[in-house]
């Protein structure tokens, strides 16, 4: 049925004689055809209620090119089947049908009068001609409408679809091409969508860059993505763990949007470059002073950029939120279990040494970094306290928090830490905080700093708590500091998995009958759970569930080590293995597994979850699960 449509499509363009569309239609639609004028009138008017378009399906003798038509369906040979075409494509044109390669080609090489552009007939906004197009042929006035794919249902097309309904007007064809292809209509008639309009200034791509925050802060999403192609963009956000497209952009506009990104920020490289690697933060004090503000509840962003060939450009903008915390909100909130927050409390205890936090990126280090640091502070309000940051995240009451700048390099960026943590050793502090342990020269003078008496606490990317111990290793830092437990005073491992809502969620019976594990997963999961196997779930929206109903937030998965020196010992002089058993047994330890399981079986963590983000269930000893239980205070 498509190809007949395309096929009268090009007939009535020019592109095939009448005689070639005349192979294309089925004897059914033949039998339908009226064998005089007179009954083709009546057929037309009984079939127009019925037209998938009824805007545009009308009695061919209100157009201007009905009666030439129909002198010419009398003027050849197979005279029902011309009258056929003519009758079909007026009174029931194609809706939201793919244009084929041919279509696409013929659409660019007609001289279309442009209705829905700038003077024409019917203005569309500059938005809005992104993605629709009223096109109309002069040779014979029938018009033809074009949307870019995966644009249907955007309420910019929407908007525009109403306003020519509104205006009266119809259109013979629909076809659906792609983005590219309703730019390149608009540039033959010499419009560019995007600078229609006066759109491009910088006030307004602001004021657009600002809208894909706003969007993705309205699912409190921890980053948004701008991905910018050579012919169009894409905007995403990362909502629980998982990218979702949000909307979609012409390549132009999201360049300038990049742009204007970068200018509202307050920390910086003097100059916008395109064409290399760069990064930026944006406060609300910034965005104030570009005249634009802040959707509610977001604090400030920080913004990565790269290029892509051909000629594009990769924006990833982290959000970071007000923290809403009460004046007693501590690390209990985020998720922790009853033997972690008794290990962090004993490492906040010690008045020396070095915390360290670590975590793939997005797993909310910088959050528990926060929150630690706000809870001491409450402890001993007469501290100083400073951090060291490239670039400063949360705002942290209390905190002096100096800002890495003027660093475009790696090792621009160490040598500028080098200077500000010996500035801060000169400031008298109490506390230091370093947002991120990068290289060696920072690791050796954080443990400098605890060496001469200073409580410091910081972050990392390892795999778990103590494969902390080998990253500083790799690092450079000397073994002699990496065992003495005065100066590694604290070891955190964690992640964030997806929370999931019990009340909406599937059974291990049901979804068993969708096949979401293997069937040696599923047994090991109910041996492993034991008399918690009925409380367990798994992810509602892997079932018939709407994800906003299944799905709520996520969750800390940690592992904490508060080493003694037997630990450290063990580990330099032993064996890792003999260290971490030490640490289970001796020093009551929960692996970071263990903990997901005892989320697990309270119903609040999907075993895909676990999978996906921590590995196979295996990890967890059968023979543990009472004493962890017992541990974590499930």
């Amino acid at each position: 049925m498509l190809e007949g449509y395309i096929e009268r499509f090009l007939v009535l363009v020019g592109a095939k004689q009448p005689s070639e569309a005349a192979e294309i239609v089925s004897s059914s639609e033949q039998a339908l055809v009226p064998r005089d004028a007179k009954s083709v009138t009546r057929t037309k008017q009984a079939a127009a209620p019925l037209s998938p378009h009824p805007i545009a399906a009308r009695p061919a003798a209100s157009h201007p090119s009905a009666a030439p038509t129909a002198e010419k369906a009398r003027s050849v040979g197979s005279q029902q089947v011309a009258v056929s075409v003519t009758t079909k494509v007026a009174a029931a044109p194609a809706k939201n049908r793919s244009a084929s390669p041919e279509v696409v080609e013929r659409i660019l090489s007609i001289n279309w009068e442009i209705l829905s552009g700038p003077g024409g007939k019917v203005e569309l906004s500059p938005s809005q001609l992104k993605y629709v197009a009223l096109l109309t042929n002069p040779k014979d006035r029938q018009n033809t409408l074009i949307i870019a794919d995966g644009f249907q249902m955007h309420p910019e097309t929407s908007a525009a679809r109403s306003l020519l309904r509104r205006r009266g007007e119809t259109w013979v064809h629909e076809f659906i091409v792609e983005l590219p292809v309703v730019r390149q209509v608009y540039q033959k008639a010499g419009i560019v969508p995007e600078r229609a309009g006066g759109i491009g200034a910088a006030a307004q791509r602001g004021k657009e860059f600002l809208e894909l925050i706003k969007k993705a802060a309205e699912v409190n999403s921890s980053d948004m993505h701008l991905t910018v192609y050579e012919h169009e963009a894409r905007a995403e956000r990362r909502e629980d763990g998982d990218l979702e497209t949000f909307d979609h952009l012409l390549s132009q506009s999201a360049l300038e949007i990049c742009q204007a990104a970068f200018a509202m920020a307050d920390n910086s490289d003097p100059t916008y470059m395109p064409m290399e690697d760069q990064e930026a933060r944006v406060t609300k004090a910034s965005v104030e002073a570009a005249g634009q503000k802040f959707p509610p509840g977001v604090q400030s962003l920080r913004l990565t950029f790269t290029p892509l060939p051909p000629g594009g450009r990769y924006l990833v903008a982290r959000l970071l939120y007000d923290q809403k915390a009460g004046v007693d909100a501590d690390i209990d909130t985020l998720g922790f279990a009853k033997n972690q927050i008794r290990d962090l409390n004993l490492m906040r205890s010690r008045p020396y040494g070095v915390n360290i936090i670590s975590g793939p990126t997005g797993s909310g280090k910088s959050t528990t970094l926060q929150l630690l640091l706000t809870a001491l502070k409450r402890r001993y309000p007469g501290a100083n306290f400073i951090s060291i940051e490239d670039p400063p995240e949360y705002l942290i009451e209390g905190v002096r928090q100096l800002a890495i700048t003027n660093a475009h390099t790696e090792g621009e960026r160490s040598a500028a830490f080098q200077k500000k943590m010996n500035t801060t050793m000169r400031l008298d502090p109490d506390k230091i905080m370093v947002g991120e342990v990068r290289d060696g020269p920072s690791a050796s003078l954080m443990f400098k700093a605890a060496m001469s008496g200073h409580g410091v606490y910081t972050t990392l990317h390892a795999n778990t708590a103590a494969a902390i111990l080998d990253r500083l290793r790799d690092m450079g830092v000397e073994p002699w500091k990496l065992g003495d437990s005065t100066l590694v005073t604290g070891l955190v491992g964690q992640r964030l998995l997806r929370r999931i809502n019990p009340e909406y969620g599937l059974t291990i019976a049901e979804a068993r009958g969708l096949g979401l594990l293997e069937e040696e997963d599923f047994d090991y999961l109910i041996r492993l759970a034991g008399p918690h196997a009925d409380k367990i779930r798994f992810d509602g929206s892997l079932g018939n569930v709407d994800r906003k109903k299944a799905r709520h937030g996520r969750s800390i998965i940690a592992e904490t080590i508060h080493p003694d020196q037997t630990y450290l010992d063990l580990y330099f002089e032993k064996s890792k293995a003999a260290a971490n058993q030490y640490w289970l047994d001796e020093l009551n330890g929960v692996t970071m597994f263990e903990h997901a399981l005892t989320v697990m079986c309270k119903g609040t963590l999907c075993p895909v979850e676990f999978i996906s983000k921590l590995g196979r269930l295996q990890t967890v000893s059968t023979e543990r699960t009472s004493r962890v239980f017992q541990l974590v205070g499930a």
